[in-house]
């Protein structure tokens, strides 16, 4: 059932030149149960997040590479047939390791990954033949004079680049320092990759409270969670090709403030509330998704240029 909706999401997903593919980590309780659940979806132009595959996570924390692994196989199985689009994966400080890294690169991914200040510092200061402490202190002063720091280290054949620079969107000094890892070189690129990943907490806010209300049906079971989260996702997807179709026909109004320009309402709510307030039954809705899957531009395949993460986790 789950991979007849991943397909039936990739469906309704238009292709681009350029592919990102965004993974991350929703968490909330229930009582005293914690539901921890990985996503991976891809963007759409825009930065609107398309969930894809997901794996509810039997335990607290942080995902390890062995369950990043398993939920990318899952999604490459799905996805292998496409064309020969470039994929980029922009993600969070969890989704660190130099294995992850190596596995990404040797599917042919490149990679966006932010870092804590000492995650990879070692391998900076080898590949610069310094100490740690000078290391660090040689950053600091970079940043400072051209705010930027680039390095560069290698891993089993794999360049990385280690860029360091001031976090501009920390709150009250915290998070001082972004530091991001990379296989592209050029900083500008880096940086509007990774700025990309914020589709996905978009995403969840809409998902877990503010529209969908995730939360609240309080499931408990693996099983049905997984299933109810098909439901919602494409739920989802079917509100963002609304509001879409909408904003051609209408297009929202742009809002002024000190901090720039912005929508009087998101794309997502404006398909979420056309829906709400057109389909009312079962069988409503299943004329509507008809007609929005004939009227979708199907995809079209090619041989597979992706390779498949086949090698086993231990």
């Amino acid at each position: 059932m789950c991979v007849g909706i991943a397909w039936l999401l990739i469906h309704l997903t238009k292709t681009q030149d350029a592919v990102f593919l965004v993974m991350d980590r929703a968490n909330w309780k229930i009582a005293r149960v914690n539901i921890n659940v990985l996503f991976i979806g891809l963007l759409l132009p825009g930065g609107l997040f398309v969930p894809v595959l997901w794996l509810p996570l039997n335990k607290r924390g942080n995902s390890s590479t062995a369950e990043r692994l398993v939920l990318m196989n899952r999604f490459l199985h799905v996805w292998q047939h496409l064309g020969s689009s470039p994929v980029t994966v922009p993600a969070d400080r969890e989704f660190i390791g130099l294995e992850w890294f190596v596995r990404l690169r040797r599917s042919n991914f490149s990679l966006v990954i932010r870092a804590r200040w000492q995650d990879y510092l070692p391998l900076v200061a080898q590949s610069l033949d310094k100490t740690i402490y000078k290391t660090s202190r040689l950053i600091e002063r970079k940043v400072k004079a051209n705010s930027l720091f680039p390095a560069s280290f290698a891993v089993n054949g794999y360049t990385f680049y280690y860029t360091a620079q001031f976090n501009t969107g920390s709150r009250k000094g915290k998070d001082k320092w972004l530091i991001l890892i990379s296989d592209e070189k050029d900083i500008a690129t880096i940086n509007a990759a990774y700025r990309k990943r914020w589709g996905i907490e978009v995403f969840f806010l809409h998902c877990k409270t503010n529209g969908m209300n995730f939360e609240d049906l309080n499931l408990k079971a693996p099983q049905k969670l997984q299933l109810m989260m098909g439901v919602v996702a494409i739920a989802y997807c079917l509100s963002i090709a609304e509001g879409l179709r909408i904003e051609k026909v209408k297009p929202c109004k742009i809002k002024k403030s000190k901090n720039g320009q912005f929508r009087a309402i998101s794309i997502f709510r404006q398909g979420f509330d056309s829906l709400k307030s057109r389909l009312h039954l079962l069988w409503e809705l299943k004329i509507w998704l008809v007609k929005c899957l004939r009227n979708t531009k199907k995809i079209v395949f090619k041989k597979p240029t992706l390779e498949i993460l086949t090698q086993s986790v231990q």
